[in-house]
């Protein structure tokens, strides 16, 4: 096992980047775990005064009982120039009436040139493997990882994702 779990700087821009995008657009992906079957796609543009500064991409899926979503994004415009950065998160898991039991996350980055991902699997909870691709830099200011740390986890993408309860229309 890899630890601490996600490369600090990448991660920050990334969940920025993801954040945003949601908070942009006024939208978070919200679900029925008793919806049939269904696929939400959205596309995310952000700009300012005109200027494009980033897109992404986004795709929830629910199937019996099962649910899965990946955010693909990248810089545009002036942005880029002074921060080229792409990426593509994934997170896949279960579903009921109330809550996501996710099983796994996948993140891939590249930021000027230079890559990190980042991976999880999870069970009833809790990390049961991860692995960051560079592993993070020491830095004296980062908490140590520890077991329970690993408990009571929601991966980053699945976290935005909002069931609404048994009977509610999305």
């Amino acid at each position: 096992m890899t630890s601490p779990l996600l490369p600090s700087r990448r991660w920050r821009l990334e969940r920025l980047l993801a954040i945003t995008l949601f908070a942009a657009a006024g939208v978070t992906p919200a679900f029925s775990a008793d919806t049939h079957d269904t696929e939400l796609k959205a596309k995310y543009r952000i700009s300012f005064l005109g200027f494009d500064l980033a897109r992404a991409n986004l795709i929830t899926k629910i199937e019996k009982g099962l649910y899965a979503a990946r955010v693909g994004y990248r810089t545009t415009g002036i942005v880029k120039v002074f921060a080229a950065a792409s990426g593509d998160i994934s997170a896949a898991g279960m579903l009921d009436a109330t809550h996501l039991i996710p099983t796994e996350f996948h993140q891939t980055t590249k930021e000027n040139a230079k890559e990190s991902s980042v991976t999880m699997a999870l069970a009833q909870g809790s990390v049961i493997t991860n692995e960051a691709t560079p592993p993070a830099p020491p830095d004296p200011d980062r908490v140590p990882m520890k077991d329970e740390h690993r408990r009571n986890v929601f991966d980053p993408l699945s976290s935005m994702l909002i069931p609404l309860g048994k009977g509610k229309d999305p």
